[in-house]
C-alpha cells in the first residue's frame, strides 16, 4: 500500500499510514481493504482522465463511417 500511495504522490498519507501500521492501531488493519479499494479506484480514474486528455490534445478528427458519405 505504501508504494501505491507514493506512486500516486500521496506522501503525507503514506507516512501517516506507515506510522499507524508501526503503532499497531487495530482500526488500521481493518481499514486496509477499504483503503486498497479506494486506491485502485483512484488509479483507474487517473488513467481514464489521462487517456481523455491525450485524445483531446491529439485533436483526432471526428469519427465518420461510410453511411455519412454521398456516393
Amino acid at each position: 500500500m505504501m508504494t501505491t500511495l507514493k506512486g500516486l504522490k500521496l506522501y503525507g498519507m503514506a507516512q501517516a499510514a506507515d506510522e499507524l501500521h508501526q503503532q499497531g492501531v487495530p482500526s488500521y488493519e481493518s481499514a486496509q481493504p477499504i483503503l486498497g479499494g479506494l486506491l485502485k479506484a483512484e488509479i483507474a480514474e487517473r488513467e481514464i482522465r489521462s487517456i481523455n486528455y491525450q485524445v483531446k490534445i491529439a485533436k483526432f478528427p471526428v469519427y465518420r463511417d461510410l453511411t455519412g458519405f454521398d456516393f
